[in-house]
């Protein structure tokens, strides 16, 4: 597993396209674009990303929330 800390993000929405792409910045400066997300994908990774405090997985691209 290769997991990082999301430290922060960009959402983009494509009304014309209907298509989203979500940049994940993580804590040791690099970065992971997702795009071409479906309208479901996209908003499940928003839910995740508004609760805080995101870990992302890198080699099967899962987002997830840190418990305290």
């Amino acid at each position: 597993m290769s997991e990082k800390i999301v430290k922060d993000y960009l959402l983009e929405w494509k009304m014309n396209s209907n298509e989203g792409k979500i940049i994940f910045i993580f804590e040791d400066g690099s970065d992971e674009k997702l795009d071409g997300l479906e309208v479901k994908e996209f908003t499940a990774m928003t839910a995740v990303l508004e609760k805080g405090e995101a870990m992302f997985d890198d080699d099967d691209k899962t987002l997830y929330n840190v418990m305290p």
